[in-house]
């Protein structure tokens, strides 16, 4: 077995930020080759290997129909819409009015900046 290192930082929970942040490490003992598995009495049986197959089949299936659901529905995912000229410039437009700006004025200025 082979003992792998990880750490990290905890910035938000439940939605909400953290002050301060958190950080956290520790290690794990991983398995280096299948022997070891099957020594240890880890091995997975063949229901075993059916469970997990089909749960990957299940979440990826619903992944695809939750997006293309979506879609269908006029949503797209992040990526496209800020590939979109007319997102980006409704997005800067209420961003420039939510500080304080006219819609006018954020309207101009949105034009002037975005190509």
């Amino acid at each position: 077995m082979k003992t792998q290192e990880f750490k990290g930082t905890i910035k938000t929970h439940a939605g909400k930020s953290i002050t301060p942040a958190l950080e956290y490490s520790g290690s794990a003992s991983l398995y280096e080759s299948a022997d070891e598995v099957r020594a240890a009495n880890k091995w997975p049986g063949d229901a075993d290997i059916v469970e997990f197959l089909n749960a990957d089949i299940l979440n990826k299936t619903r992944t695809a129909t939750v997006q293309a659901t979506l879609e269908a529905a006029g949503y797209q995912k992040i990526g496209k819409r800020l590939a979109d000229a007319d997102y980006r410039f409704n997005m800067f437009v209420k961003t420039l009015v939510a500080d304080g700006r006219s819609l006018a004025e954020a309207q101009e200025l949105a034009k002037s900046l975005l190509k």
